[in-house]
């Protein structure tokens, strides 16, 4: 240790006496004393960086050379078709298209690419409510947006926009539904129960059960199909979850009941109920027997999409999967698998999905946590460094930024989305998704200022 810091032993310490060399190791000694603290800060710095990247590293191999030119290609072409591991894209995911043609469609999708745009969650399927797509003529009034025999075919369209989008150097992640599909076709169809402890009572919902065969047999084989499209991706809805009160249907309870071995199970017996000063009977608590019945279903819907996945990569092995997580997932474990009968560590274990996208809406977490802006952005910072302690591979998540408010359906302000895309983007090399496309997202230069994080 002694000779590390350039002391010498002891029998030699009478020529240090010397003058003549006494200034010389001296001036050794501060030299190694200097290169090791340069080491040691730049090996500090290079691991903050993997953990915590700035947004101006996203992109460092366009940088590296000229930002407007490189090889030929404009600095968006560069950026579009890179595949450096650590670079950072904006993904926009589409719920509506004003387009009402192939060649307007064509016309976005280069306005998308010129905007920076690399990755789009594209909705393919039709629930009743939501507004159609019209760039080709319509089928049905509810199924999906690609050929199946195990849903009505509103129009074959996902081709279409993978061609285009394909054109521009942008990858297409096909958005389905599951547990809310309620088109399918499938013999018997049982939907799920839902236990409404102020009446005591069960009340059939209109989700889908996961516990009906034919349910699952139907949902595999439409999946199956969408993977024949050429998609690059698929993402499974947050519709594939079952609430703190779903499914209790007599059918799901026999086979809770068969593996716990327990001869009975009421609903009653999941919950420490009180009541209000009005009289109304809520929810306070848990009985362990309810975090039993969680962690079932937390399993058993791991499972379906294990399976949704494997026919997905055994129809095309390229094509990416990923699944949709509340927020809650990262911020609340606990509260996520009593709530939504999920957890990552179930799903990484069973499923291995090859991306998590994180809901992590700003506007929406305000609200229901009510907690400030400033607190919300320290929120999602806590949960991105959660998540790759869970998972650190950076290019398995991504993190959803809200922009438009849920509720009166007007654009949330620019510089509030910049605010949290900035967040994102400071806090690790994450890809980040704006939710849901909107063409407020290109007025005022929000995309271009975005876009010059990475400059």
């Amino acid at each position: 240790m002694a000779r590390a810091h350039g002391i010498p032993p002891k029998g030699e310490r009478k020529r240090l006496r010397d003058k003549k060399l006494l200034i010389p190791i001296i001036f050794l000694a501060f030299l190694m004393i200097l290169l090791g603290c340069s080491s040691f800060f730049s090996f500090s710095w290079k691991t903050k960086k993997e953990v915590k990247n700035s947004s101006k590293s996203r992109v460092k191999m366009v940088h590296k050379e000229n930002p407007k030119e490189v090889s030929g290609q404009s600095y968006h072409e560069k950026v579009l078709t890179s595949n450096e591991p650590g670079t950072v894209f904006y993904g926009v995911q589409i719920t509506r298209l004003r387009q009402k043609s192939p060649e307007a469609l064509k016309k976005f999708m280069k306005q998308l690419k010129i905007y920076g745009i690399r990755v789009i969650y594209f909705r393919v399927f039709q629930n009743p409510g939501d507004s159609f797509f019209k760039i080709l003529p319509r089928q049905a009034t509810e199924g999906v947006y690609f050929k199946s025999s195990f849903a009505p075919v509103v129009s074959n369209l996902l081709p279409v926009v993978c061609r285009y989008a394909h054109e521009n150097g942008i990858k297409v992640y096909a958005w389905m539904n599951t547990l809310k599909a309620g088109f399918l076709h499938c013999k018997g169809g049982r939907h799920i129960y839902r236990y409404l402890p102020s009446q005591g009572s069960l009340k059939e919902a209109k989700c889908l059960s996961p516990y009906d065969p034919e349910i699952l047999k139907a949902l595999l084989g439409l999946f199956a199909d969408l993977a024949k499209n050429p998609v690059d991706g698929v993402l499974v809805q947050d519709d594939l979850i079952l609430h703190y009160n779903e499914d209790l249907s007599l059918f799901a309870r026999k086979q809770f009941m068969k593996k716990e071995g327990l001869e009975s199970f009421s609903p009653a017996d999941l919950y420490v109920l009180a009541t209000s000063e009005t009289g109304k009977v809520y929810v306070k608590g848990y009985t362990p027997l309810f975090w039993e019945w969680a962690r079932w279903k937390d399993e058993m819907l791991s499972g379906v999409l294990a399976q949704l996945k494997g026919v997905v990569k055994k129809s095309r092995p390229s094509v990416k999967f990923a699944i949709d997580i509340n927020y809650e997932a990262l911020s609340s474990p606990k509260d996520a698998l009593a709530w939504y009968s999920r957890s990552i560590r179930e799903m990484e274990k069973i499923a291995h999905p090859d991306c998590y996208v994180v809901m992590s809406y700003q506007r929406q977490m305000q609200e229901e946590l009510e907690k400030s802006e400033t607190v919300v952005m320290k929120y999602i910072r806590n949960m991105i460094v959660t998540g790759l302690k869970l998972i650190p591979d950076s290019k398995r998540w991504v993190f959803k930024v809200q922009t438009i408010d849920w509720r009166t359906r007007k654009p949330i302000a620019q510089n509030k989305i910049r605010l949290a895309v900035e967040t994102i983007e400071s806090t690790a090399p994450v890809d980040t998704c704006l939710m849901p496309y909107t063409p407020d997202l290109f007025k005022d230069g929000l995309m271009a200022r975005l876009n010059a994080l990475v400059n």
